[in-house]
């Protein structure tokens, strides 16, 4: 079936298109930028970020802006898929929702309006088990943002790894975050991955990190793509 994948590079975007694309034809990447960077239903990437993700996976990118007010949001959606299908054929939108009915429902809204089939291949997927995921098939996933207790400075920047993992349950115990961030307790960046033609380099990157409001992000300054 011809699909477009949303996409915002972090961990679920890129895993579900991975899942995904050998069942499926990805016609493009389409990937929404929100001007509110708290945005309710998307994760905010860096855009040029996002262009190397998109050359390393060999895949046009599509770009929806939105204002990204609560419900307002799900229009701006709706809207930038409905004149992409003037533009691509395709059937069906692939996402990367794990366990928020908020986006989902959402999702599948937008879907059934424009008569477009909605695949959720990583729908209740267990914490450990995508983390894992992410380890055992060599994706190289970073995190790019935190937002909330127990995680710190030191934290962006750091691989999803064994170790990281264990770190991130024993946080989980004592402050309850979703383990995988679905909740906006952190953002990740790929890196690179199975299905990466080239990995991505950062070269320059700095850490922002407001202790008293336990948010931070890592700007990243300067990023290339190189061989694998």
């Amino acid at each position: 079936m011809k699909a477009i994948s949303l996409f915002s590079g972090g961990k679920d975007s890129v895993i579900a298109l991975y899942k995904t694309q050998k069942q499926h034809q990805i016609q493009c990447l389409v990937s929404v930028h929100p001007e509110n960077t708290e945005s309710y239903m998307y994760h905010y990437q860096n855009p040029e970020i996002t262009k190397l993700q998109a050359k390393a996976l060999q895949k046009p990118l599509k770009w929806i802006e939105t204002p990204a007010i609560k419900e307002q949001e799900v229009n701006d959606l709706k809207q930038g898929l409905k004149q992409l299908k003037k533009e691509i054929k395709y059937k069906a939108v692939i996402n990367g929702a794990i366990k928020s009915n908020y986006q989902k429902t959402r999702i599948e809204k937008v879907c059934n309006e424009l008569e477009l089939q909605p695949i959720t291949p990583l729908w209740h997927i267990k914490p450990t088990e995508l983390l894992n995921y992410i380890t055992k098939n060599e994706f190289k996933v970073i995190i790019t943002k935190v937002s909330a207790g127990g995680l710190t400075k030191k934290h962006l920047g750091r691989e999803i790894n064994p170790q990281l993992i264990q770190e991130l349950k024993q946080i989980q115990k004592k402050y309850r975050i979703n383990l995988v961030g679905e909740g906006g307790e952190y953002e990740t960046l790929v890196l690179d991955a199975p299905n990466y033609k080239q990995k991505i380099k950062l070269i320059e990157t700095t850490k922002k990190y407001n202790k008293k409001q336990q948010k931070g992000h890592l700007e990243i300054k300067k990023a290339k793509l190189t061989q694998k």
